[in-house]
């Protein structure tokens, strides 16, 4: 692994501190089981288990809509070049996601898909970020799909996904 490589990890315990009152010392107890299951290993970003965990548990701050962004032909790229030159490509496109929205907001989903929660006023401006972030790579094109968050569209809350899915193919 990476030792520049963000990990995430569950802590239980309390935090100790200096006598300037800055943390010191974490006494307590620290696991990577649960949350390995809750992001993607090669982007380090949030996976689908985890976004349908928050649409359920309804712990998100406030979102208008929910953008699915696709790698056109990514299993095409990982045998034309090899799957190292592929992980780098999605850490590339992960992290150009990560200067554009919170960490919350982008979520790695399947291996060629991305969902990134936004909380815009209109169809345009949603228009306008798709945009931008098609142009992030000379070595891929990107199918999107862009589903308001409105659950009279769908049976449940969590189904905001299956719906932009459903949409992108």
């Amino acid at each position: 692994d990476d030792s520049d490589a963000m990990q995430w990890v569950n802590c239980r315990g309390n935090v100790i501190n200096d006598d300037t009152n800055c943390n010191f010392v974490f006494i307590g107890k620290i696991s990577q089981n649960e949350f390995a299951r809750q992001y993607n290993h090669v982007t380090t970003l949030f996976n689908k288990r985890k976004l349908e965990n928050n649409l359920r548990e309804n712990v998100l701050p406030s979102f208008s809509c929910l953008m699915l962004i696709d790698i056109d032909n990514f299993s095409e790229i990982n045998i034309q070049h090899g799957r190292s030159f592929g992980d780098d490509i999605l850490k590339d496109f992960a992290g150009k996601l990560e200067e554009m929205f919170d960490m919350w907001q982008i979520y790695h989903t399947e291996i060629d898909r991305f969902a990134v929660l936004l909380d815009i006023s209109s169809r345009k401006e949603a228009k306008e970020l798709f945009d931008q972030i098609k142009h992030f790579s000379e070595y891929f094109t990107l199918s999107g799909s862009i589903v308001p968050n409105d659950n009279l569209l769908y049976s449940s809350f969590e189904n905001i996904y299956d719906y932009a899915v459903d949409l992108i193919s």
